[in-house]
């Protein structure tokens, strides 16, 4: 996990090598680790990844950790996450705080 999250928090912001590599560390750990840092880990890498795909930046994959690589579906991905973080969050305050990300996070939708 740590090779992931210093991937996604590269300085300046990370590239698609950087969040594809992330997001196959992430693979490679999966079913073995959960948790609120684990939720949340995957749930930069999204983030990242829609940053990227937002932004028109060159060489977009077609999937990350077995998302489509598109803004709005990195988007739902990291929303998701998100959202499993809240449930396991054990204060109300943490769980909110989660809610708010998540809302903050997910695709703009018209209703």
């Amino acid at each position: 996990m740590a090779l992931a999250r210093a991937l996604v928090s590269a300085d300046p912001a990370p590239t698609w090598k950087d969040v594809i590599d992330a997001g196959e560390a992430m693979v490679t750990i999966e079913g073995a680790v959960d948790g609120i840092a684990y939720h949340e880990l995957r749930a930069a890498v999204y983030a990242a990844g829609a940053a990227l795909a937002e932004g028109h930046a060159p060489a977009a994959p077609h999937a990350l950790m077995a998302v489509g690589a598109r803004p709005r579906l990195l988007r739902a991905g990291a929303e998701a996450e998100l959202r499993t973080c809240a449930r396991y969050s054990k204060s109300d305050a943490a769980r909110w705080e989660y809610v708010d990300r998540a809302n903050a996070v997910r695709p703009m939708t018209w209703t």
